[in-house]
């Protein structure tokens, strides 16, 4: 899902915001590598995993992804926003867009970085 939030590490988020691990919603991750939104035709079963409190957990082996605690009432809301709460740090929408263009760029993406990403 577009606004499942995923756990990245980066030198980069480090010099900025002096941690190396930010979360970043999944949209962000948009045209890096292949990865792009799909249309999907006919129904759709969505499941969110909760814990009584917020945990990062490894799916598939590989990425680390943000799941909820069961006390927050609309973890869509809460994406990509920053909170005050006991939990992981979140960075503001803008913050997370400076710093997602910074990354791409430094990548060697400059053709991601010239087209700053956008939450839907």
């Amino acid at each position: 899902m577009a606004n499942q939030e995923i756990l990245l590490e980066s030198d980069r988020a480090e010099d900025e915001i002096g941690d190396p691990f930010v979360l970043f919603p999944a949209v962000l991750l948009s045209g890096y590598q292949g990865m792009g939104r799909q249309k999907i035709d006919g129904d759709l079963d969505v499941f969110m995993l909760t814990f009584r409190d917020e945990q990062i957990i490894q799916v598939e082996g590989a990425a680390l992804v943000a799941c909820r605690a069961e006390a927050d009432f609309s973890p869509l809301d809460a994406a990509g926003k920053a909170q005050d709460f006991v939990g992981y740090p979140r960075l503001a929408q803008d913050q997370l867009q400076q710093l997602a263009i910074a990354i791409l760029a430094e990548q060697g993406r400059a053709e991601l970085a010239a087209q700053p990403p956008v939450f839907a």
